[in-house]
């Protein structure tokens, strides 16, 4: 991992795996805690693509950021690839709030069909949580078959 160093906001991208968009109260929560802190904590975790960064954790920092009006943000740039950076995004996404279930479900899909096996400990990771919420949502029941075949991966 590298150190952290600072980018403009405009050479960053979003992920654009992260499908769940941040509510505009998020970005608002956010730039007000960092009027008050009269800085960005923590800074955004980022990869290298193209001229610009990606970002892989720090969207609503970023959108933030922009809403200020803020030009140069910090960054963290981490070396990794496309698969890794898919992967940390659902994670993420899931550690972050609460994502309904069939979206999870939805990005789990997803991950196989672009990464297939390379996603299985991932999709492992995440199955047996969906199996609980599964129990009180009849429309998550069936999970698709590329994915439930991950557990014997």
């Amino acid at each position: 991992m590298s150190s952290p160093t600072v980018t403009q906001t405009s050479k960053l991208v979003r992920n654009s795996r992260q499908h769940a968009q941040p509510s505009q109260a998020q970005v608002d929560a956010m730039a007000e805690s960092i009027s008050a802190l009269g800085m960005i904590v923590k800074p955004l975790e980022v990869r290298r693509v193209g001229d610009g960064y990606e970002i892989i954790d720090g969207e609503v920092r970023w959108l933030a950021a922009k809403q200020l009006s803020i030009d140069i943000v910090p960054i963290l740039v981490i070396p990794i690839g496309e698969h890794e950076s898919a992967a940390a995004s659902l994670i993420l996404n899931m550690d972050r709030e609460s994502i309904a279930p069939e979206e999870v479900l939805s990005s789990l899909e997803r991950l196989y069909s672009e990464f297939g096996a390379d996603a299985a400990e991932t999709i492992k990771e995440k199955l047996s949580e969906l199996q609980n919420a599964a129990e009180s949502n009849p429309e998550l029941r069936g999970i698709p078959e590329p994915v439930d075949n991950t557990r014997n991966l």
